[in-house]
């Protein structure tokens, strides 16, 4: 019963093959930091910009979500929406700047799901 760990479960090893203590990597990690004189990152928000790279690249959804190990596509869904969201206006109001869409038109267009525009 329970779930056996193999080499392929770990991010990080030590070159004998044991994985490096949690802490020694988040020490390690702020000290690097800290060389380059930045401060309060969490090792963590690397994954959250993994995902925002990924979804801005126009990776699927399903795909961010298989990578981050959601246990389903709704989990990434619902923690990435609003990144989503901002991302789908932002195209929606640079296609109205580049094709010179009148503010009337662009007006019409928000009553309407982001998805479609």
């Amino acid at each position: 019963m329970g779930y056996s760990l193999t080499d392929e479960d770990f991010v990080f090893l030590w070159p004998d093959g044991r994985p490096v203590d949690p802490d020694v990597v988040t020490k390690t990690f702020h000290r690097i930091l800290g060389k380059a004189g930045i401060t309060n990152i969490r090792l963590h928000n690397l994954r959250h910009t993994h995902a925002t790279l990924m979804l801005t690249a126009r990776v699927h959804p399903k795909v961010v979500s298989e990578r981050l190990g959601h246990a389903n596509i709704g989990i990434t869904l619902d923690i990435y929406k609003s990144y989503l969201w901002y991302f789908l206006e932002y195209k929606r109001l640079r296609l109205s700047s580049l094709t010179g869409f009148s503010e009337k038109l662009l007006k019409k267009t928000q009553r309407l799901p982001l998805a479609i525009c």
